[in-house]
Parts: structure tokens; sequence; C-alpha cells
């Protein structure tokens, strides 16, 4: 019988496209792990200058209080011990610091994955997609509203970033899929596309309840009410008011032990002081506040101080996005953040231009 086989030169080596392939197929990811800060801390306050600031955020509490837009949150309140009046919640500094004493400094975020799970605090910095993003830029330039389609598509890319720690939340807002069912395909794209920790609905507390018991589906639900494998964004209503939606959204996700970022939306100028000391005040007293509400719900639940930084133009009103102002803001808060003992979060893409 003749061999009719065609046989490749010995030592010869494939180039191009099948050489390309072919690494693909046997090449082994790796993923990074969490960074590890090992230089110091850019701290721009004195711990006077810290005091300070903790000090008007504490009168502020104390005195002018905040509003939670919430009967079953002010129950909460008011059977621990502040003071109630109407929606406005008035809190003793010492009864406010020893809720947020409760929060860990840090937590495990386990994924479906082990090799993914990652220590938030510590001093360990982890990087998240951006989140909340209404269109979408295709590679054709052409600027249109986010689709479930690019929604599974940047939760496929987000979990192949070897340098992303997360497979993110609201990573663009899927607009062909009606209001009521879109957290549900959300939350199913971030569990089957991505085996990295995530973010849950927030919108209602029936939705973060759907959030909740689609993670036990994939981690049972027993595992899902003790341990933390997600993370929920909750906005103040700036200036000073924690709303419905939130506090609502909030009890579900503490009370399953489950982390929550408690994020100030700034726009400086507008919604705060326009003095840089004068937001990062408001902010702290946002955060904390927020913060202090999930120890009530429960004790020793991961609790993140957030904030979203922006500032308003004084001639125009319109927003800006590349202001020294948020530069320094994002440090002030940091340095507070470090001062309570919690986990923060950093505003990136700080930055004026049209195109990034």
């Amino acid at each position: 019988m003749t061999d009719t086989r065609v046989h490749q030169p010995p030592g010869r080596v494939r180039r191009g496209r099948d050489a390309r392939a072919a690494q693909r197929r046997t090449r082994v990811r790796t993923w990074l792990p969490e960074l590890e800060r090992k230089i110091p801390w850019v701290d721009l306050l004195t711990e006077d200058q810290v005091r300070t600031i903790h000090d008007a955020s504490m009168d502020v509490i104390e005195e002018v209080g905040v509003e939670f837009r919430c009967d079953d949150a002010l129950a909460m309140w008011r059977a621990a011990g502040a003071r109630v009046d109407g929606a406005t919640v008035r809190i003793d500094r010492e009864h406010l610091m020893a809720l947020v004493g409760t929060a860990p400094s840090s937590y495990t975020m386990v994924a479906r994955d082990p090799a993914h799970s990652v220590t938030v605090g510590d001093g360990k910095t982890i990087f998240t997609p951006s989140y909340g993003a209404p269109y979408v830029l295709g590679l054709d330039g052409v600027r249109r509203p986010g689709s479930l389609e690019d929604f599974r598509n940047f939760t496929r890319l987000n979990h192949l970033s070897p340098a992303l720690h997360m497979s993110g939340g609201v990573v663009c807002e899927p607009m062909d899929v009606p209001v009521p069912k879109r957290h549900l395909y959300m939350t199913e794209s971030l569990l089957k596309y991505s085996s990295k920790p995530f973010m849950g609905a927030v919108t209602s507390m029936e939705r973060a309840e759907d959030s909740l018991y689609m993670a036990g589906i994939v981690f049972g639900q027993e595992f899902v009410r003790e341990t933390t494998v997600m993370t929920c964004l909750a906005n103040a209503n700036t200036p000073l008011v924690w709303d419905k939606t939130m506090l609502d959204s909030v009890r579900v996700f503490a009370g399953a032990n489950q982390a929550t970022l408690f994020s100030p939306f700034v726009l400086g100028g507008a919604s705060t002081p326009a003095s840089t000391v004068g937001a990062v005040i408001q902010v702290n007293i946002e955060a904390l506040t927020g913060v202090a509400f999930s120890q009530l719900v429960r004790t020793g639940v991961p609790a993140l101080y957030g904030q979203w930084l922006s500032t308003v133009s004084m001639r125009t009103g319109a927003p800006q996005a590349g202001t020294p102002e948020i530069c320094h803001m994002n440090l002030l808060t940091a340095q507070m953040a470090r001062h309570y003992r919690l986990p923060s979060r950093c505003s990136g893409s700080c930055t004026s231009s049209k195109l990034v």
C-alpha cells in the first residue's frame, strides 16, 4: 500500500495564523492577584485635620441628622435608641462609631471559581469594570444604546481580563430588555459567562431578592445566606438622604451577609458645598450613616466606604469629570476610610476627555 500522507519536514516551525491558534489552545491563563500596596499611603491630611473633618461630620449627624425615607429603617433606628423626628434620624457620635466599629476592615468575596476569590481591604486593591453606562461605542465608531448582547460580551471580556477581579454589575444598560425583567437577564449573564465575583441588583427589594436567589442556584441557598459572594451598590440621595429603594436593598443584602458599597453621589457645588473639604464632610456623613445602618441589619456584615465624585461648572451648571477637586476628594475620602478602618472605593477615569 502506498502512503499518500504529506509529511511535515522535521524541525519545521508553524507560523502565522495556525501558530497563533495553536498557542491559544495550549496557553495557560494566569490571573493577577489583588494589588498589595508596599509603599506608604498618600495622606494629604494631618491627624488634626482628620479629627476636624470627623468632628464636623459628627456635629451634623447629631444636630441636623440624616433622612432615612423608609418606615422599616426608621423603626430599626428608633429601637436602637436614635432620635427619630419624622424621617430625620439623629445619632449620638458614640453610638454611631460603635456601630461603624463592628464592620470588618477586610473580608473575602468568594467566587464560583476559587481562583477568583478576592480579599477586599487589608491594604489590598482590587479592580472592577465600569458601572452604569447607558451607551456603547461600537467597533464602527457609532455610539448607540447598550443591548443584552453587549452586556454579555462585556461580561465575557471582563472575565478574560487577568487584571479585573470582578465581572461587574451594570457594565452597560441592556436597553432592549424590559425594565421589570432586565435585572434577571443581567444577573444570569454575570453568573453564566463569568466565574468571578459580581454585583447584585439594587433597584428594588424584589430585585435584590432575585439576585440572592439566583446566586443561591449556583452556590447553594444556605451558602449564599452566610458567605459573601457579591456586592451591592447603594447610592445616597445626596444631600443627606437615604431613600427607601436603597434601604430596602441594603436590608436584603446585609441580612444575607452580602457586602454593601455605600456610595454618596457627589455633584460638587450643586448637591454638596462647593469647597473640597465641605464636600468631603458630606460624603463622610452619608457613608458612615449607611455603614452604621448595615450593622443594625446584621452585626459584622461587610460594608465599604464609597463615593462617586463629580463637580459642577459654576458658569454653566454642567457636570465635570476631570477637575483637580475630584482627585483631591479621592485621596481625602480614602484617608478618612482608613481612619475608620473601612475598605473604600476610589473613582477611576478622572479625565475630561470626550473620547475616554
